[in-house]
């Protein structure tokens, strides 16, 4: 009798890009389950941070420069992970974005958005790595 052979390992990887703005807002984008860090999934043929810059570029039609990776989050229940980075705003209308400052989120915000944020907007120059 032959052994089981196990499935590949499919992992859905994330990216998502943590804005601040000079009044220390941060941009959100809204989504079926509340606000979130505006990003997507991509395809590891193309490396995290240019999968970033191209997401932003086709969704919100900014121009962003990829910072330090501020936090790596796994859901233990699923083959997700996520990676947030600090970015900047170099070009484009940031109206495209919703500017929400601490305390003052909408609601409802996505599941693990404010962990996500919180990490970033303290991240200190240690990746955040955490099972959500």
């Amino acid at each position: 009798m032959s052994e089981p052979v196990a499935a590949p390992l499919s992992v859905v990887t994330e990216v998502y890009a943590v804005l601040a703005n000079g009044g220390g807002a941060v941009g959100l984008v809204p989504v079926a389950e509340g606000y979130q860090l505006p990003g997507d999934s991509f395809h590891l043929s193309e490396s995290a941070e240019a999968a970033l810059m191209r997401i932003l570029k086709e969704t919100q039609n900014l121009d962003i420069g990829v910072g330090s990776l501020a936090g790596l989050y796994q859901r233990p229940q699923s083959s997700r992970l996520a990676l947030v980075f600090r970015a900047e705003l170099l070009a484009g209308d940031p109206s495209a974005l919703t500017w929400a400052k601490p305390g003052e989120w909408p609601s409802p915000m996505a599941p693990g958005a404010l962990l996500r944020i919180n990490d970033a907007m303290r991240f200190d120059g240690k990746t955040s790595l955490r099972l959500q």
